[in-house]
Protein backbone atom coordinates (compact mmCIF):
# COMPACT_ATOMS: atom_id res chain seq x y z
CA UNK A 1 0.00 0.00 0.00
CA UNK A 2 1.59 3.59 -0.81
CA UNK A 3 0.34 4.84 2.80
CA UNK A 4 0.23 8.76 2.80
CA UNK A 5 3.47 9.13 4.74
CA UNK A 6 5.35 7.06 2.55
CA UNK A 7 4.07 8.81 -0.32
CA UNK A 8 5.71 12.11 1.56
CA UNK A 9 8.61 10.78 2.64
CA UNK A 10 9.86 9.55 -1.23
CA UNK A 11 8.49 13.73 -2.46
CA UNK A 12 11.12 14.73 -0.29
CA UNK A 13 13.68 12.48 -1.09
CA UNK A 14 16.43 13.59 -3.62
CA UNK A 15 17.89 10.87 -6.07
CA UNK A 16 22.09 10.74 -6.07
CA UNK A 17 24.83 8.72 -7.97
CA UNK A 18 23.30 6.69 -10.72
CA UNK A 19 19.90 8.54 -10.37
CA UNK A 20 21.19 11.13 -12.53
CA UNK A 21 18.84 11.05 -15.00
CA UNK A 22 16.16 11.59 -12.63
CA UNK A 23 17.73 14.76 -11.56
CA UNK A 24 18.55 16.03 -15.02
CA UNK A 25 15.07 15.35 -16.34
CA UNK A 26 13.47 18.36 -14.93
CA UNK A 27 15.70 20.86 -16.51
CA UNK A 28 14.62 19.53 -19.39
CA UNK A 29 11.12 19.77 -18.70
CA UNK A 30 11.48 23.06 -18.21
CA UNK A 31 12.38 23.86 -21.84
CA UNK A 32 9.76 21.93 -23.10
CA UNK A 33 6.63 24.33 -24.59
CA UNK A 34 4.06 24.87 -22.08
CA UNK A 35 2.59 21.55 -20.96
CA UNK A 36 -0.88 20.20 -22.40
CA UNK A 37 -4.01 20.65 -19.90
CA UNK A 38 -5.82 17.44 -19.14
CA UNK A 39 -9.63 18.33 -18.58
CA UNK A 40 -10.89 15.52 -16.54
CA UNK A 41 -14.39 14.29 -17.19
CA UNK A 42 -16.81 16.37 -14.34
CA UNK A 43 -19.11 13.29 -13.24
CA UNK A 44 -17.03 9.86 -13.11
CA UNK A 45 -18.76 8.23 -10.60
CA UNK A 46 -16.64 7.88 -7.00
CA UNK A 47 -15.43 4.94 -5.89
CA UNK A 48 -15.73 1.05 -7.26
CA UNK A 49 -18.48 -0.62 -8.93
CA UNK A 50 -17.99 -4.10 -7.14
CA UNK A 51 -16.48 -5.10 -4.08
CA UNK A 52 -14.12 -7.11 -5.93
CA UNK A 53 -12.39 -4.00 -7.76
CA UNK A 54 -10.88 -3.49 -4.48
CA UNK A 55 -8.76 -6.68 -4.55
CA UNK A 56 -5.72 -5.51 -6.91
CA UNK A 57 -3.40 -7.00 -4.58
CA UNK A 58 -4.39 -10.24 -5.77
CA UNK A 59 -4.47 -9.59 -9.11
CA UNK A 60 -2.64 -9.47 -12.24
CA UNK A 61 -0.66 -6.21 -11.82
CA UNK A 62 0.37 -6.19 -8.54
CA UNK A 63 3.73 -8.15 -8.96
CA UNK A 64 4.58 -5.31 -11.34
CA UNK A 65 3.25 -3.02 -8.69
CA UNK A 66 5.62 -4.84 -6.27
CA UNK A 67 8.70 -3.65 -8.31
CA UNK A 68 7.45 -0.39 -9.21
CA UNK A 69 7.93 -0.24 -5.13
CA UNK A 70 11.26 -1.44 -5.29
CA UNK A 71 12.18 1.30 -7.63
CA UNK A 72 10.79 4.07 -5.86
CA UNK A 73 12.76 3.47 -3.08
CA UNK A 74 16.10 3.05 -4.96
CA UNK A 75 14.47 6.82 -6.20
CA UNK A 76 14.48 5.17 -10.09
CA UNK A 77 11.77 7.06 -11.41
CA UNK A 78 11.81 5.92 -15.02
CA UNK A 79 11.98 2.49 -13.66
CA UNK A 80 9.14 2.61 -11.23
CA UNK A 81 6.67 4.58 -14.24
CA UNK A 82 7.38 1.49 -16.41
CA UNK A 83 6.63 -1.28 -13.82
CA UNK A 84 3.68 1.30 -13.01
CA UNK A 85 2.57 1.09 -16.77
CA UNK A 86 3.07 -2.65 -16.92
CA UNK A 87 0.54 -3.18 -13.25
CA UNK A 88 -1.93 -0.93 -14.90
CA UNK A 89 -1.40 -2.75 -18.48
CA UNK A 90 -2.84 -6.22 -16.57
CA UNK A 91 -5.26 -4.43 -13.81
CA UNK A 92 -6.57 -0.97 -15.16
CA UNK A 93 -8.15 -0.95 -11.65
CA UNK A 94 -5.14 -1.12 -9.67
CA UNK A 95 -5.74 2.02 -7.91
CA UNK A 96 -2.66 2.15 -6.19
CA UNK A 97 -0.45 1.94 -9.59
CA UNK A 98 -2.04 4.78 -10.28
CA UNK A 99 -1.46 6.54 -7.71
CA UNK A 100 2.53 5.94 -7.79
CA UNK A 101 2.37 6.27 -11.56
CA UNK A 102 1.35 10.29 -11.41
CA UNK A 103 3.70 10.76 -8.49
CA UNK A 104 6.65 8.99 -10.48
CA UNK A 105 5.74 11.66 -13.61
CA UNK A 106 5.36 14.28 -11.28
CA UNK A 107 8.80 13.21 -10.30
CA UNK A 108 9.98 13.36 -14.26
CA UNK A 109 8.33 16.94 -15.19
CA UNK A 110 6.53 14.58 -17.38
CA UNK A 111 3.10 16.67 -16.71
CA UNK A 112 1.47 15.98 -20.36
CA UNK A 113 0.74 12.50 -18.73
CA UNK A 114 0.29 13.10 -15.56
CA UNK A 115 -3.70 13.85 -15.54
CA UNK A 116 -5.19 10.70 -16.39
CA UNK A 117 -3.40 8.32 -13.93
CA UNK A 118 -4.12 11.20 -10.91
CA UNK A 119 -7.79 11.78 -11.79
CA UNK A 120 -8.43 7.98 -11.71
CA UNK A 121 -6.41 7.84 -8.54
CA UNK A 122 -8.45 10.53 -7.29
CA UNK A 123 -11.93 9.48 -8.57
CA UNK A 124 -11.74 5.65 -7.39
CA UNK A 125 -10.60 6.75 -3.64
CA UNK A 126 -10.84 10.31 -3.32
CA UNK A 127 -10.77 10.22 0.52
CA UNK A 128 -6.90 8.98 0.44
CA UNK A 129 -5.71 11.00 -2.30
CA UNK A 130 -7.93 14.23 -2.99
CA UNK A 131 -6.31 16.21 -0.33
CA UNK A 132 -2.72 14.68 -0.49
CA UNK A 133 -2.60 15.49 -4.83
CA UNK A 134 -2.97 19.21 -3.78
CA UNK A 135 -1.05 19.66 -0.84
CA UNK A 136 2.23 17.59 -1.28
CA UNK A 137 5.30 19.57 -2.17
CA UNK A 138 5.82 16.46 -4.98
CA UNK A 139 3.23 17.93 -7.26
CA UNK A 140 3.72 21.27 -6.63
CA UNK A 141 5.40 21.73 -10.35
CA UNK A 142 2.56 20.28 -11.60
CA UNK A 143 0.69 23.10 -10.43
CA UNK A 144 3.04 25.53 -11.22
CA UNK A 145 3.10 24.42 -15.07
CA UNK A 146 -0.60 25.31 -16.28
CA UNK A 147 -0.87 21.35 -17.29
CA UNK A 148 -3.14 21.24 -13.89
CA UNK A 149 -5.66 24.11 -14.16
CA UNK A 150 -8.70 22.20 -15.06
CA UNK A 151 -7.51 19.45 -12.18
CA UNK A 152 -7.23 21.81 -9.38
CA UNK A 153 -11.03 22.30 -9.28
CA UNK A 154 -12.14 19.04 -10.45
CA UNK A 155 -10.43 17.49 -7.69
CA UNK A 156 -12.41 20.15 -4.41
CA UNK A 157 -15.17 18.88 -6.55
CA UNK A 158 -14.72 15.54 -6.04
CA UNK A 159 -13.90 16.35 -2.06
CA UNK A 160 -17.34 17.60 -2.54
CA UNK A 161 -19.25 15.01 -3.91
CA UNK A 162 -17.42 12.97 -1.32
CA UNK A 163 -18.60 14.55 1.69
CA UNK A 164 -21.96 14.31 -0.50
CA UNK A 165 -21.99 10.53 -0.50
CA UNK A 166 -20.57 9.83 3.08
CA UNK A 167 -23.16 11.99 4.27
CA UNK A 168 -25.91 9.33 3.01
CA UNK A 169 -23.62 5.82 2.90
CA UNK A 170 -24.00 2.97 5.04
CA UNK A 171 -20.68 2.66 7.05
CA UNK A 172 -19.82 -1.86 6.28
CA UNK A 173 -16.70 -3.90 6.79
CA UNK A 174 -15.46 -6.44 4.26
CA UNK A 175 -12.24 -8.72 4.63
CA UNK A 176 -11.67 -6.65 8.02
CA UNK A 177 -11.29 -3.44 5.88
CA UNK A 178 -13.98 -0.54 6.05
CA UNK A 179 -15.50 0.55 3.29
CA UNK A 180 -18.82 2.67 2.87
CA UNK A 181 -21.73 1.96 0.04
CA UNK A 182 -24.07 4.90 -1.26
CA UNK A 183 -27.44 3.25 -1.75
CA UNK A 184 -27.83 6.65 -4.85
CA UNK A 185 -24.32 5.93 -7.20
CA UNK A 186 -24.38 1.89 -5.75
CA UNK A 187 -20.94 2.45 -5.64
CA UNK A 188 -18.61 1.84 -3.25
CA UNK A 189 -15.84 3.85 -1.18
CA UNK A 190 -13.01 2.57 0.56
CA UNK A 191 -12.15 3.79 3.97
CA UNK A 192 -8.80 3.93 5.83
CA UNK A 193 -7.25 1.39 4.04
CA UNK A 194 -5.16 -0.42 4.53
CA UNK A 195 -5.48 -1.34 8.39
CA UNK A 196 -7.07 -4.67 9.75
CA UNK A 197 -10.33 -3.62 11.41
CA UNK A 198 -11.60 -5.53 14.55
CA UNK A 199 -14.70 -3.76 15.01
CA UNK A 200 -15.79 -0.16 14.55
CA UNK A 201 -18.55 2.55 15.93
CA UNK A 202 -20.46 5.24 14.02
CA UNK A 203 -21.37 8.36 15.06
CA UNK A 204 -22.05 10.91 12.29
CA UNK A 205 -19.81 12.65 11.02
CA UNK A 206 -17.05 10.39 12.89
CA UNK A 207 -16.18 7.07 12.64
CA UNK A 208 -13.97 5.25 15.44
CA UNK A 209 -12.44 1.65 14.79
CA UNK A 210 -9.92 -0.72 16.77
CA UNK A 211 -7.61 -2.07 13.86
CA UNK A 212 -5.04 -5.31 14.79
CA UNK A 213 -1.71 -5.94 13.51
CA UNK A 214 1.57 -7.96 14.31
CA UNK A 215 4.44 -6.40 13.67
CA UNK A 216 7.50 -9.07 14.27
CA UNK A 217 5.22 -11.47 15.85
CA UNK A 218 3.95 -8.84 18.54
CA UNK A 219 -0.07 -7.89 18.49
CA UNK A 220 0.08 -3.93 17.81
CA UNK A 221 -3.22 -2.30 18.26
CA UNK A 222 -4.34 1.25 17.21
CA UNK A 223 -7.71 3.11 17.36
CA UNK A 224 -8.65 5.20 14.38
CA UNK A 225 -10.50 8.06 13.58
CA UNK A 226 -12.30 8.48 10.48
CA UNK A 227 -14.15 12.12 9.59
CA UNK A 228 -16.49 10.76 7.46
CA UNK A 229 -16.71 14.46 5.52
CA UNK A 230 -13.86 14.12 4.28
CA UNK A 231 -12.78 10.40 4.79
CA UNK A 232 -9.15 11.48 6.22
CA UNK A 233 -8.12 8.83 9.05
CA UNK A 234 -5.56 9.48 12.39
CA UNK A 235 -4.56 6.24 13.90
CA UNK A 236 -3.49 6.24 17.50
CA UNK A 237 -1.05 3.37 19.49
CA UNK A 238 -2.68 2.28 22.30
CA UNK A 239 -1.52 -0.19 25.20
CA UNK A 240 -2.73 -3.32 24.95
CA UNK A 241 -5.44 -4.18 26.71
CA UNK A 242 -7.86 -7.42 27.65
CA UNK A 243 -11.08 -4.78 27.77
CA UNK A 244 -11.37 -2.18 25.24
CA UNK A 245 -13.95 0.77 25.04
CA UNK A 246 -14.91 3.54 22.39
CA UNK A 247 -17.25 6.13 22.65
CA UNK A 248 -17.64 9.42 20.84
CA UNK A 249 -18.70 12.75 22.06
CA UNK A 250 -21.41 14.49 20.20
CA UNK A 251 -21.25 17.91 18.82
CA UNK A 252 -17.62 17.87 18.86
CA UNK A 253 -15.32 19.11 16.34
CA UNK A 254 -11.66 18.31 17.16
CA UNK A 255 -11.31 14.78 19.04
CA UNK A 256 -14.11 13.22 20.25
CA UNK A 257 -13.24 10.13 20.63
CA UNK A 258 -12.68 8.50 23.63
CA UNK A 259 -11.14 5.37 24.88
CA UNK A 260 -11.22 2.79 27.61
CA UNK A 261 -8.87 0.54 29.19
CA UNK A 262 -8.52 -2.21 31.52
CA UNK A 263 -7.35 0.91 34.07
CA UNK A 264 -11.42 1.82 33.67
CA UNK A 265 -10.54 5.51 33.16
CA UNK A 266 -11.46 6.80 29.89
CA UNK A 267 -8.80 8.95 27.69
CA UNK A 268 -9.10 11.39 24.39
CA UNK A 269 -7.30 10.86 21.37
CA UNK A 270 -5.74 14.21 20.17
CA UNK A 271 -3.33 14.32 17.38
CA UNK A 272 -2.63 10.73 17.53
CA UNK A 273 -2.27 9.77 21.02
CA UNK A 274 -3.96 9.38 24.06
CA UNK A 275 -4.38 12.60 26.98
CA UNK A 276 -6.27 11.86 29.93
CA UNK A 277 -9.89 13.15 30.12
CA UNK A 278 -9.97 17.20 31.48
CA UNK A 279 -13.80 17.18 32.03
CA UNK A 280 -16.15 14.21 33.90
CA UNK A 281 -17.16 11.38 31.84
CA UNK A 282 -20.76 10.15 32.47
CA UNK A 283 -20.75 6.70 34.16
CA UNK A 284 -22.68 5.00 31.64
CA UNK A 285 -21.50 6.55 28.49
CA UNK A 286 -23.36 5.81 25.58
CA UNK A 287 -23.07 4.39 22.61
CA UNK A 288 -20.26 2.79 23.31
CA UNK A 289 -18.31 -0.72 21.61
CA UNK A 290 -17.03 -2.88 23.89
CA UNK A 291 -14.47 -5.11 22.75
CA UNK A 292 -13.50 -8.23 25.20
CA UNK A 293 -12.51 -11.94 24.23
CA UNK A 294 -12.31 -11.02 20.57
CA UNK A 295 -16.16 -10.35 20.55
CA UNK A 296 -17.31 -6.88 20.04
CA UNK A 297 -21.13 -5.67 21.57
CA UNK A 298 -22.61 -2.11 21.01
CA UNK A 299 -23.69 -0.70 24.27
CA UNK A 300 -26.75 2.01 23.17
CA UNK A 301 -29.02 4.18 25.44
CA UNK A 302 -32.66 3.64 25.96
CA UNK A 303 -34.20 4.77 22.31
CA UNK A 304 -36.42 7.97 23.71
CA UNK A 305 -40.12 7.20 23.13
CA UNK A 306 -40.09 3.51 24.04
CA UNK A 307 -41.25 2.03 27.30
CA UNK A 308 -40.51 -1.83 28.20
CA UNK A 309 -39.80 -3.59 31.31
CA UNK A 310 -36.64 -4.71 30.51
CA UNK A 311 -34.22 -7.08 32.21
CA UNK A 312 -30.58 -6.97 32.90
CA UNK A 313 -29.83 -8.27 29.71
CA UNK A 314 -32.27 -5.27 27.98
CA UNK A 315 -34.66 -7.93 26.58
CA UNK A 316 -38.11 -7.54 27.30
CA UNK A 317 -41.61 -10.01 25.98
CA UNK A 318 -43.57 -6.25 24.63
CA UNK A 319 -42.89 -2.42 24.36
CA UNK A 320 -45.15 0.41 24.30
CA UNK A 321 -44.52 3.00 21.73
CA UNK A 322 -45.21 6.59 23.31
CA UNK A 323 -46.26 8.24 20.29
CA UNK A 324 -49.18 6.29 19.98
CA UNK A 325 -49.43 4.68 22.83
CA UNK A 326 -49.41 1.09 20.76
CA UNK A 327 -47.93 -2.09 22.45
CA UNK A 328 -45.87 -4.14 20.34
CA UNK A 329 -44.98 -7.88 20.66
CA UNK A 330 -43.28 -10.65 18.80
CA UNK A 331 -44.24 -14.30 18.55
CA UNK A 332 -43.41 -16.17 21.60
CA UNK A 333 -41.15 -17.07 23.31
CA UNK A 334 -38.69 -14.42 21.49
CA UNK A 335 -37.89 -11.21 23.31
CA UNK A 336 -37.08 -7.79 22.25
CA UNK A 337 -33.51 -7.01 22.57
CA UNK A 338 -33.52 -3.21 24.15
CA UNK A 339 -29.82 -2.11 22.56
CA UNK A 340 -31.38 -3.31 18.78
CA UNK A 341 -34.20 -0.54 18.15
CA UNK A 342 -33.86 2.09 16.50
CA UNK A 343 -36.09 5.10 14.96
CA UNK A 344 -36.00 6.41 11.38
CA UNK A 345 -34.76 10.06 11.14
CA UNK A 346 -38.52 10.94 11.27
CA UNK A 347 -39.63 8.50 13.66
CA UNK A 348 -42.63 6.84 11.35
CA UNK A 349 -40.86 3.49 11.79
CA UNK A 350 -38.88 1.95 14.32
CA UNK A 351 -36.89 -1.10 13.80
CA UNK A 352 -36.30 -3.94 16.06
CA UNK A 353 -34.81 -7.12 16.70
CA UNK A 354 -36.19 -10.15 18.63
CA UNK A 355 -34.81 -13.54 20.01
CA UNK A 356 -33.39 -15.85 22.27
CA UNK A 357 -29.46 -16.26 22.85
CA UNK A 358 -27.82 -19.42 23.29
CA UNK A 359 -28.36 -19.38 27.55
CA UNK A 360 -32.05 -18.69 26.75
CA UNK A 361 -32.83 -21.11 24.81
CA UNK A 362 -31.68 -23.68 27.23
CA UNK A 363 -34.05 -22.30 29.81
CA UNK A 364 -37.20 -22.02 27.64
CA UNK A 365 -38.74 -25.28 27.13
CA UNK A 366 -39.85 -26.12 23.26
CA UNK A 367 -37.43 -23.06 21.83
CA UNK A 368 -35.80 -23.54 18.50
CA UNK A 369 -32.43 -24.06 17.82
CA UNK A 370 -32.17 -22.72 14.74
CA UNK A 371 -32.89 -19.19 13.51
CA UNK A 372 -33.55 -17.41 16.90
CA UNK A 373 -33.27 -13.98 15.56
CA UNK A 374 -35.68 -12.10 13.90
CA UNK A 375 -35.51 -8.13 12.53
CA UNK A 376 -38.88 -6.30 12.14
CA UNK A 377 -40.05 -2.81 10.76
CA UNK A 378 -43.15 -1.57 12.69
CA UNK A 379 -45.53 1.31 11.49
CA UNK A 380 -45.27 3.37 14.19
CA UNK A 381 -48.78 5.29 14.71
CA UNK A 382 -50.68 1.42 13.68
CA UNK A 383 -48.41 -0.52 15.50
CA UNK A 384 -47.62 -3.41 12.96
CA UNK A 385 -44.73 -5.31 13.23
CA UNK A 386 -43.57 -6.28 9.52
CA UNK A 387 -40.98 -9.63 10.04
CA UNK A 388 -37.55 -8.28 7.40
CA UNK A 389 -35.22 -10.29 8.26
CA UNK A 390 -33.84 -13.71 10.31
CA UNK A 391 -30.61 -14.96 11.33
CA UNK A 392 -28.96 -17.95 13.59
CA UNK A 393 -25.84 -15.86 15.02
CA UNK A 394 -27.46 -11.87 15.36
CA UNK A 395 -29.00 -8.92 13.76
CA UNK A 396 -28.05 -5.54 13.47
CA UNK A 397 -30.62 -2.90 12.26
CA UNK A 398 -29.42 0.69 11.10
CA UNK A 399 -30.99 3.49 9.26
CA UNK A 400 -29.74 5.01 6.19
CA UNK A 401 -32.30 7.37 5.57
CA UNK A 402 -36.00 7.39 6.28
CA UNK A 403 -36.85 4.76 3.98
CA UNK A 404 -34.22 2.66 4.24
CA UNK A 405 -33.01 0.66 6.79
CA UNK A 406 -30.00 -1.77 7.15
CA UNK A 407 -29.79 -5.25 8.32
CA UNK A 408 -26.76 -6.72 9.37
CA UNK A 409 -26.25 -10.76 9.69
CA UNK A 410 -23.40 -13.00 9.06
CA UNK A 411 -24.60 -13.72 5.47
CA UNK A 412 -23.86 -9.54 5.06
CA UNK A 413 -26.28 -6.67 4.98
CA UNK A 414 -29.83 -6.23 3.15
CA UNK A 415 -31.22 -2.73 2.71
CA UNK A 416 -34.52 -2.30 2.84
CA UNK A 417 -36.84 0.04 1.27
CA UNK A 418 -39.84 0.42 4.01
CA UNK A 419 -41.92 1.90 1.59
CA UNK A 420 -42.08 -1.66 -0.65
CA UNK A 421 -43.61 -3.21 2.22
CA UNK A 422 -46.99 -1.50 2.33
CA UNK A 423 -48.45 -4.02 0.79
CA UNK A 424 -46.94 -7.28 2.90
CA UNK A 425 -48.85 -8.82 5.30
CA UNK A 426 -47.83 -8.25 8.79
CA UNK A 427 -45.44 -10.65 10.10
CA UNK A 428 -44.19 -12.39 7.26
CA UNK A 429 -41.93 -14.59 7.37
CA UNK A 430 -39.38 -14.46 4.70
CA UNK A 431 -37.31 -17.25 3.19
CA UNK A 432 -33.99 -18.16 5.03
CA UNK A 433 -32.12 -17.94 1.42
CA UNK A 434 -33.36 -15.32 -0.28
CA UNK A 435 -33.62 -12.10 1.69
CA UNK A 436 -33.12 -9.98 -1.03
CA UNK A 437 -36.49 -11.41 -3.22
CA UNK A 438 -38.22 -9.05 -0.83
CA UNK A 439 -39.86 -6.11 -2.70
CA UNK A 440 -37.62 -2.80 -2.66
CA UNK A 441 -34.43 -4.87 -0.96
CA UNK A 442 -31.11 -5.29 -2.04
CA UNK A 443 -28.68 -7.91 -0.36
CA UNK A 444 -24.81 -6.71 -0.37
CA UNK A 445 -22.60 -9.65 0.16
CA UNK A 446 -19.34 -10.38 2.07
CA UNK A 447 -20.02 -7.01 4.05
CA UNK A 448 -20.86 -6.61 8.11
CA UNK A 449 -22.31 -3.63 10.10
CA UNK A 450 -19.51 -2.55 12.07
CA UNK A 451 -20.49 -3.57 15.12
CA UNK A 452 -21.42 -7.27 16.05
CA UNK A 453 -24.79 -8.31 17.03
CA UNK A 454 -26.00 -10.45 20.41
CA UNK A 455 -23.05 -13.14 20.60
CA UNK A 456 -24.33 -16.92 20.45
CA UNK A 457 -23.17 -18.03 23.83
CA UNK A 458 -24.30 -16.70 27.78
CA UNK A 459 -22.83 -13.51 28.51
CA UNK A 460 -23.18 -11.52 31.74
CA UNK A 461 -25.26 -8.99 32.14
CA UNK A 462 -24.83 -5.42 31.48
CA UNK A 463 -25.36 -2.75 33.48
CA UNK A 464 -28.50 -0.69 31.63
CA UNK A 465 -26.92 2.64 30.20
CA UNK A 466 -28.78 5.55 31.87
CA UNK A 467 -30.11 8.54 29.84
CA UNK A 468 -27.94 11.45 30.60
CA UNK A 469 -27.83 13.87 27.69
CA UNK A 470 -24.61 13.72 26.30
CA UNK A 471 -24.84 17.23 23.68
CA UNK A 472 -24.99 18.78 27.68
CA UNK A 473 -21.18 17.77 28.17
Amino acid sequence: MVALGAVAAFACREPAGPRSQAVAEPAVAAARPAPARFSPAPEQPLGVATLAELGWAARAGQEAFRRARAAERRGDWATMVEHCQASLGADASHLEASWLLAAGLAHLGRFDELGPPLARAVVGDPGKWAAPALQLPLFARYWESGAGDAMRPWIVEQQRRLEDSLGRAVILVHGHRLVAYDPTSKRWLPLARPHRVAAALVRRPWLAFVARTQSQGVAVERVGVVDLRTGGVQLTPVPAARRRELAILPGSESSPVLVRDDGGAWSQVVDGHLAPMRSPVPRALAPRLVLAEDRATLVRHPVPGVLADWDQLQMASALRIQRSNRVITVPAPALIDGQRLAFAPGAAHLALVAGLDACDRKAVPGASPQGPFRAYVVDAIAGVPRQVAQSERGLEVEWIDERTLAVGSERGVLLIDVAALDGEPAQEEPQAAGLAQRAGAVELAEVALPAAGRHSKCQEPTEPPQSEDLDEL
